[in-house]
């Protein structure tokens, strides 16, 4: 998988009644996998970042997450992509409890 494929993704979402153009997608998504990883400190090789990239777009154009962000406080986006990541990849979720206690 790479970029063009998740832009592709993203203009397909995008098409199927989101008021959000697939940039605006594809850019909360990334900003939502970004502040997840940089928080638990995680570094994904290429094809399971563009995993986790694609289920995260998917996530934003199930849950309307462009429309909802553009209504709600600065970070809400973020913090719902983090609360899914969390919720599927427990995991992880623990590495964030870990890196708190540590600060």
């Amino acid at each position: 998988m790479s970029i063009r494929a998740l832009r592709k993704q993203a203009a397909t979402l995008a098409a199927n009644g989101l008021d959000a153009t697939p940039n605006e997608l594809l850019a909360t998504a990334y900003r939502g996998y970004k502040c997840w990883a940089h928080e638990r400190r995680l570094h994904f090789l290429e094809p399971r970042r563009y995993a986790l990239l694609l289920d995260i777009l998917q996530y934003c154009s199930d849950e309307h997450l462009v429309e909802r962000a553009s209504c709600e406080a600065p970070g809400f986006a973020n913090a719902e992509i983090a609360e899914m990541l969390d919720a599927r990849h427990p995991r992880y979720a623990r590495l964030r409890l870990r890196m708190k206690r540590r600060r």
